[in-house]
């Protein structure tokens, strides 16, 4: 196959844990996030004076990836300064491009880590909005010595929308390509509403990505079967494997006419796998014709994800080429989730491997034009000044 650029779509950094505090506006850098010791001596993330039930006790662990079981459960209680040092490429920009030349990488999409912690746990909306300022503005500053390869998308709470249109219009002027919100709508209102309408149009506006990537939530279905934390356990194990908040966000968008309003919004979906798509596209489809009488669409839902919608796969998946034949290899990404403990090693051969029964140009596709295509990359990013 003739070899084309290589995009991973989903990968993380290991932001330091005392940056909440130098870079929160004044007013509000005494309820910085923050990690703490419980009594017991176990790092936390410290959400607002608060211990947060999802990041507590194991944050040692987070950059896992290819990590044996053992070395999980030996290291947890290790602190994450000490493990994120172990890790350069995920503390140093210049580090990540040397791993991404070994990788075989030629552009990474970067999200948080700690960052992926804290919003289903802070219901303040204004507190809210201003770690995403600071996590944004840290971002920015992050990447710029190498921000033609390693592309930072931001991050935006949507509880309250005007604060987060607000927060996608000064990231767009950041020179950021993207931006990522929870998938489960955390105020209680439904991503379909149109109490979003602002945020969707404005991302239409800016021709600016929304991403639904995996945050955790305190509430996710099953939570109550598994009261006490279990750690790296059962709890972990059962959280990762669910997909619900972004079935019920991405069906909501889709049957409330989201993307029928507004025909110019992107939305990508990562870390939840790919190879659910088609049967869901295929029930959508059919339910549809069945009962779909008064829905504000024009199209079948599966022609709308075709034209606005995109999925990135994780390297492990056996469906990958599978789900690319039936829904369409333009709408397929692929993402490493390096370095965290569900990542994955050597991530572009497993990929390629997976996808070799296409043809060039649809494996060009899934590799990585795809992604260059839906950022607006078709050359370098620009240097943020």
């Amino acid at each position: 196959m003739t070899a084309g650029r290589i995009v991973d779509a989903d990968s993380h950094i290991l932001e330091p844990a005392e940056m909440w505090v130098e870079y929160m506006e004044p007013e509000f850098r005494d309820r910085a996030l923050r990690i703490n010791r419980d009594e017991k001596g176990l790092e936390y993330l410290d959400i607002d004076g608060l211990v947060s039930a999802g990041y507590s006790g194991g944050l040692g662990s987070m950059a896992g990836v290819g990590k044996s079981l053992e070395w999980k459960a030996e290291n947890a209680t290790k602190p994450y300064s000490e493990q994120a040092r172990l890790t350069p490429a995920a503390i140093d920009p210049h580090e990540r491009i040397r791993f991404m030349d070994q990788e075989g990488v030629d552009f990474t999409f970067l999200y948080p880590t700690l960052g992926l912690g804290w919003e289903g746990e802070c219901e303040d909306a204004a507190l809210s909005a201003a770690y995403c300022r600071a996590y944004n503005n840290w971002m920015v500053d992050f990447c710029r010595p190498q921000r033609e390869r390693i592309i930072p998308i931001a991050h935006v709470s949507v509880r309250d929308v005007n604060e987060g249109v607000k927060e996608l219009e000064r990231v767009a002027k950041l020179g950021m390509k993207g931006v990522f919100i929870s998938p489960h709508a955390l105020n209680g209102i439904r991503y379909g509403h149109e109490y979003y309408d602002p945020f969707w149009n404005a991302a239409q506006e800016l021709q600016m990505p929304v991403t639904l990537h995996v945050v955790f939530n305190p509430s996710y279905v099953g939570r109550h079967l598994y009261p006490e934390d279990e750690g790296l356990g059962p709890s972990f194990f059962v959280e990762t494997m669910l997909i619900g908040d972004f079935l019920l966000s991405f069906t909501s968008m889709m049957c409330d006419g989201v993307f029928e309003k507004f025909p110019g919004l992107r939305l990508v979906m990562v870390e939840v796998g790919c190879g659910w798509i088609s049967h869901w596209l295929d029930e959508m489809d059919a339910n549809y014709e069945k009962f779909g009488r008064g829905m504000p669409l024009t199209m079948k839902p599966s022609d709308y994800f075709k034209r606005q919608c995109w999925i990135s796969a994780e390297p492990t998946e056996n469906s990958i080429a599978a789900m690319a034949q039936h829904v369409g290899a333009d709408r397929f990404l692929w993402g490493s989730d390096w370095p965290h403990t569900e990542g994955h090693i050597d991530p572009v051969r497993k990929v390629k491997e997976r996808i070799a029964s296409l043809s060039e140009d649809d494996q060009r596709k899934i590799l990585g034009e795809n992604a260059l295509t839906l950022y607006r990359m078709e050359k370098p990013a620009q240097t943020v000044g």
